[in-house]
């Protein structure tokens, strides 16, 4: 995300439009180096209702963090 515009709520806006909008599970990459995107995504795993996060370990690339999230599809409540 470009500095100016940061702390807008775009990037929640897009992961809710998008990854939240789905049924399907997402790998979500983030280098490892990177402490500020990785501080948005632990938020963002704590406040938005995905179905289930997990921690690839140990990652494909070394240099990501990666997560695979909306793994598990809650059940239908009837």
């Amino acid at each position: 995300m470009l500095p100016k515009y940061r702390d807008q709520g775009i990037a929640t806006e897009v992961i809710r439009q998008t990854i939240l909008a789905t049924d399907h599970p997402w790998l979500v990459c983030v280098f490892r180096d990177d402490l500020r995107a990785l501080a948005f995504w632990d938020r963002a795993f704590k406040r938005l209702p995905f179905s289930s996060v997990r921690e690839v370990v140990p990652p494909d690339v070394a240099e990501f963090v990666e997560f695979v999230v909306n793994d598990v599809v809650p059940p239908v409540v009837t």
